[in-house]
């Protein structure tokens, strides 16, 4: 999955359930171009439309408004790839052997920060709709494949045992690790994308610190 652009991911997904309707490709994939290279709010039906070599009305015909189509193209994206992003995550956590909670907390953000890196424009755009869209964060929830959060409770516990982290209930730790770390990736790719010390390893082993010990002196 690192080695795969996001973009094609998507339109790959988009274009398999709109099998037989060539001209609703055409203006799909369009439409995933302009949107990854001008962002959702810039970018027109009749930009979309002259980029597909349809006429707008042909694109009003399949979506009704922008944010339909725009649905149209995270919907599946969300339902499809984003637990399959989860599970690709975990299978190579599996394959790796941690000495400590902070050697994975390590390798989960250098592997998040070089996909991101991969895919900025198309983060960028999923971010934003998903952080401001009741719709799309709800269509995300009930396709989150529960096996992963099975593993992460073994391996929480896990690491409990070794007294490695505090005995609060996993649920709260994943939810205030990962709203930790998407704020981070969402400051440092989206939000302040200059403000960022030249170092990224320092950046980084800074991130890990916040995370296991606070700010607390």
């Amino acid at each position: 999955m690192e080695q795969m652009n996001l973009l094609d991911t998507i339109l790959t997904q988009t274009l398999l359930s709109h099998k037989g309707l060539p001209k609703q490709q055409q203006i799909l994939e369009s439409a995933i171009k302009l949107f990854a290279e001008k962002g959702y709010a810039n970018t027109s039906t009749n930009e979309i439309a002259k980029e597909a070599g349809v006429a707008e009305g042909t694109l009003f015909r399949y979506y009704k408004t922008k944010e339909t189509l725009l649905l149209a193209l995270i919907v599946p994206f969300m339902q499809e790839m984003v637990p399959k992003i989860a599970e690709d995550v975990v299978g190579i956590i599996k394959l790796q052997v941690f000495e400590s909670f902070e050697d994975l907390l390590r390798f989960f953000i250098i592997n998040r920060i070089n996909f991101i890196k991969g895919s900025n424009k198309i983060f960028q755009i999923f971010v934003k709709e998903v952080l401001y869209r009741d719709s799309l964060r709800n269509e995300l929830i009930p396709h989150m494949n529960p096996q992963i959060l099975n593993y992460l409770n073994d391996m929480l516990n896990n690491f409990k045992a070794r007294g490695e982290i505090k005995n609060l209930p996993n649920e709260v730790i994943v939810r205030m690790v990962g709203t930790f770390l998407m704020g981070y990736f969402v400051s440092r790719f989206i939000l302040i994308p200059e403000n960022m010390l030249k170092n990224e390893d320092e950046e980084i082993e800074i991130l890990i610190e916040l995370i296991l010990n606070g700010i607390k002196k």
